[in-house]
């Protein structure tokens, strides 16, 4: 990468986690531009070269934050691999249960804009490198299953959104359950939607 493009993805970098601190503190709406920018020592005008605007730069940080969480999800169930992908989506359901509960700002932030970090234009790079973790068993999978992997990553979109929707309101708002007892619905829910190959 050339020091121009690097400087300027540090710039990037720096109003992404200026955004995150700001957010955490006082929430979305109690944050102002000034403030991210103030936070990063990045110039109010050279904010809009990077994002449009307030919901531009939470929806960026959303996508980030959703994407380093799927990765180290799935670092930990590399970690614990099964041959079974429903035991392994179980596994990695349960890493980000324990990320939640550990901090319960990371859920607020995650559920205030939640973005679906993963296209299946994005799947691999030019040169085939995978760029979504997990992805080759996915396809594996779909392709056992006889089922185009567009439909696996809807039911995995699903079961994200589930997740997210479950934890904030059983961790945050203990509603209607609390999340040892929602734990087990999520796993049977998993094991309904991501059947084992015949």
């Amino acid at each position: 990468m050339r020091l121009i493009d690097q400087k300027k993805q540090d710039k990037r970098n720096r109003l992404l986690n200026s955004a995150y601190e700001c957010f955490t503190r006082r929430g979305m709406s109690g944050t102002t531009i000034a403030e991210i920018c103030k936070r990063s020592n990045v110039a109010k005008g050279t904010f809009y070269l990077y994002f449009l605007d307030k919901d531009d730069i939470a929806r960026e940080l959303n996508r980030r934050i959703t994407f380093d969480l799927i990765h180290s999800a799935y670092d930990y169930m590399m970690e614990h691999r099964s041959e079974h992908l429903c035991d392994n989506l179980i596994t990695m359901a349960d890493y980000t249960i324990d990320r939640f509960e550990r901090d319960k700002t990371l859920i607020k932030i995650i559920k205030h804009d939640f973005i679906w970090p993963i296209r299946e234009a994005d799947l691999f790079a030019d040169d085939h490198e995978v760029l979504i973790p997990g992805i080759l068993q996915i396809q594996e999978y779909a392709e056992k299953q006889n089922i185009p992997i567009r439909d696996i990553l809807s039911v995995l979109y699903c079961i994200v959104c589930m997740i997210i929707s479950v934890c904030y309101d059983a961790i945050i708002e203990t509603n209607p359950a609390t999340m040892d007892e929602m734990r087990p619905v999520i796993h049977r829910i998993i094991r309904t939607q991501v059947p084992e190959i015949q």
